[in-house]
């Protein structure tokens, strides 16, 4: 008689190719792949290094931490908001800290990426050459070599409207500036830029409490973190009116402009896709509908990095890679069709 003998099952490679939308904001760093979704603050604090800190990374002889790690060092902070070229010299920075944030990551990666940028008509290939490349590093204590292949650089915002057909426009409310881009057949024209983001919105009502603070001005920090929360208490006080008085004055102030352009375009056909961190500040979505804007309404600040790794997917197909199959078909099944505004070729 025969023993039957039980082959234990193979295990299967482990995933080292991974595809993501990278979107570096002046307030945020967000990236979306596969069940991933992280939305980072655009700190960085340099040498400061938790062996296993999430956000901290070693990269050669330099070690910093990026996120509310660096926010809770006590350490300068270099903060992309400050500096107009943070989002392109210092991105490979950012970028590391971002995949830091991120569990589970092979020893061996292979991250295929879509970026957008403010700077991608002038500064592609220095977005380019500063993320192609491979890298020792080590990612919130874990050793890791990380190969980057970037697939296409496009406009900021571009990953939430890539695959409208009709003529439609993004107005982006970002914590530095807020953008208005119009697209014609898939291409954008003249982006319009307001150096007049959320941050400005969060020191007015610093100032404003002044009357119910006893004459200081609130903490601009908590009064950002209340609000993501979708809450108008801050510290224990209620900033209720004193929010709705700043965000008349955010707008009249800053955006009145950018909104007439936007309704401008409207009666002309476009539609205006609204998304950014802003978009869901308390109450906000509201005014933008009566207007007769389209506002993203879940996870606005996440539409374009969304859409980037959709853009990566359907990038990498027709590059002729093979797509894991837990990726979300439906956005490669016509890749060539999909992918439009020239940036086929990256």
């Amino acid at each position: 008689m025969q023993t039957r003998v039980e082959r234990m099952p193979r295990r299967g490679r482990p995933k080292m190719i991974y595809y993501f939308g990278l979107d570096i904001g002046n307030g945020n760093i967000k990236v979306a792949g596969d069940n991933v979704y992280e939305r980072v603050p655009s700190y960085r604090a340099k040498n400061v290094f938790a062996s296993d800190g999430l956000g901290s990374v070693e990269l050669e002889n330099e070690k910093f931490v990026v996120g509310e790690g660096a926010l809770i060092s006590r350490q300068m902070l270099l903060r992309t908001v400050d500096r107009n070229t943070g989002k392109t010299d210092e991105i490979e920075k950012l970028y590391f800290g971002a995949l830091a944030h991120i569990g589970e990551l092979p020893k061996v990666l292979v991250s295929r990426v879509v970026v957008s940028s403010h700077a991608w008509k002038t500064n592609k290939q220095q977005i380019k050459d500063n993320l192609n490349q491979e890298r020792k590093v080590v990612l919130s204590g874990k050793p890791i070599t990380v190969k980057t292949e970037v697939l296409l650089v496009v406009p900021e915002g571009y990953g939430a409207v890539y695959s409208k057909k009709e003529p439609v426009a993004t107005f982006d409310f970002g914590k530095g500036t807020t953008t208005f881009t119009p697209y014609l057949k898939g291409k954008p024209l003249d982006a319009v830029v307001k150096h007049f983001g959320t941050q400005r919105l969060d020191s007015l009502i610093s100032e404003n409490m002044k009357v119910i603070n006893g004459g200081y001005p609130g903490n601009e920090e908590l009064i950002m973190k209340a609000l993501e929360r979708g809450e108008l208490r801050v510290d224990g006080l209620n900033i209720k009116n004193i929010y709705q008085q700043a965000l008349a004055q955010w707008w009249q102030q800053g955006l009145s402009e950018l909104a007439k352009l936007a309704s401008r375009y409207l009666a002309d056909g476009y539609r205006i896709i609204c998304i950014g961190g802003g978009v869901a500040l308390p109450g906000f979505s509201n005014i933008l509908t009566k207007k007769g804007f389209e506002p993203v309404l879940e996870r606005p600040e996440m539409a374009n990095a969304k859409g980037l790794y959709e853009l990566a997917l359907i990038k990498a197909k027709q590059l002729g890679h093979k797509i894991d199959s837990s990726s979300p078909q439906e956005h490669i099944e016509n890749g060539q069709a999909t992918l439009g505004g020239g940036y086929a070729a990256g």
